[in-house]
């Protein structure tokens, strides 16, 4: 698994906590190098499989080589082969993220016999309402890594931005298809760009991807004029080199970070900007609005219905309602309320704290799974 994606970093700060209470942790790749075993932190990372990029034919293997107890997977479970996890004591850490309960998960669960355990209080109540009793575990930070950046009038000048430009922020895998909302939210910014110029909207991800979307191409199509979208050096972004020491400069440098996609199993970025003082644009859906809190700015949708895997909604933010909320956040800005905004953000984010949820859910809750086996 690529440790600067989000699933990748999440992997890091836990196994390297698991680590620490004296469990023997290893990592099975995700996608990546094949037939290469590396140490990573003391760490032992197997490879990923060759015939299935999620290692569905090598993680038996690996689990029997590496004499484990029990395997975490933390990825949708409806990616995996219930068939081959139905083998090894399983703990499926998962998103949820439609409504009702998608089938993927559903079948998973009843065919592999995994433990599901939710990301967020959203999917333990949607994994209720489809019968499936889940545990509750959510992502978490260092929150000594993300935080507000001491001076952030300097880190803006810093970045080029002056004091009177209004700046957005976005940072989404632009390889999902329709799922993060990207024409939607930029659709949004035009309108809202026309009206307050000096602004600017940093969009790190990546320019184009056969899953995604053609960015530059949908800017122009917006009429946003050039020198307005900043996106990273897209070879650095490829190659993994930004890490999450990096991104506190990113996250403190805006005015507000926008995370409307329409749907979300937990939607990192809205926290880890939060943590970074940075208030949040979140569609009011799925875990995004439990993330995002309710001192953000929550947009309302409409249902969108998706079939493959699913079978159940989505919510499709309003345009509209995505504009209405970057200009109240400008005004936020200019009637002195964003400060007072910026601290509930990030009081809202301490409650994500990676070695409280470590103390507090994880041991009790390995403790449970060990009894079990």
């Amino acid at each position: 698994m690529a440790l600067k994606t989000g699933y990748g970093q999440q992997t890091a700060i836990w196994a390297t906590r698991l680590r620490d209470l004296g469990h023997d942790v290893a990592i099975h790749g995700y996608a990546g190098a094949q037939h290469l075993t590396v140490e990573w932190e003391g760490i032992t990372v197997y490879p990923a499989g060759v015939e299935n990029a999620i290692g569905m034919d090598s993680i038996g293997y690996w689990f029997e080589q590496h004499h484990a107890d029990v395997v975490i997977s933390l990825c949708d479970a409806w990616a995996l082969s219930p068939k081959m996890m139905s083998l090894m004591p399983t703990v499926s850490w998962t998103p949820v993220d439609a409504e009702p309960l998608s089938q993927g998960l559903a079948d998973f669960f009843t065919e592999s016999g995994a433990h599901p355990l939710a990301m967020s209080e959203y999917g333990r109540r949607i994994f209720a309402e489809g019968g499936i009793d889940a545990a509750y575990i959510p992502h978490g930070l260092p929150m000594d890594v993300f935080a507000p950046p001491e001076d952030r009038a300097a880190l803006r000048e810093a970045s080029g931005f002056g004091p009177e430009t209004f700046v957005v922020g976005i940072n989404q895998a632009n390889r999902s298809g329709l799922r993060k909302a990207l024409p939607e939210q930029l659709a949004a910014f035009a309108r809202f760009h026309a009206r307050h110029p000096d602004s600017k909207i940093i969009l790190h991800m990546a320019m184009d991807h056969p899953k995604g979307q053609d960015l530059p191409l949908l800017l122009r199509r917006l009429g946003i004029p050039e020198g307005v979208a900043f996106f990273p050096d897209q070879g650095v972004y490829a190659g993994g080199v930004i890490g999450m020491e990096e991104m506190p400069l990113i996250y403190g440098g805006a005015d507000v970070w926008m995370g409307c996609a329409m749907a979300g199993g937990f939607e990192l970025p809205l926290l880890e900007a939060q943590a970074c003082g940075t208030p949040v644009i979140a569609t009011n859906g799925s875990a995004m609005a439990e993330v995002a809190g309710p001192h953000s700015w929550l947009v309302d949708g409409q249902p969108f219905w998706v079939e493959e895997r699913h079978q159940g909604f989505w919510t499709m933010p309003f345009i509209h309602e995505i504009d209405a909320a970057l200009e109240d956040a400008w005004q936020a800005r200019e009637d002195g309320r964003m400060e007072g905004l910026r601290k509930q953000s990030r009081e809202h984010a301490l409650a994500y704290d990676a070695d409280a949820i470590l103390r507090d859910r994880w041991v009790p809750f390995l403790a449970g799974i060990e009894a079990s086996l």
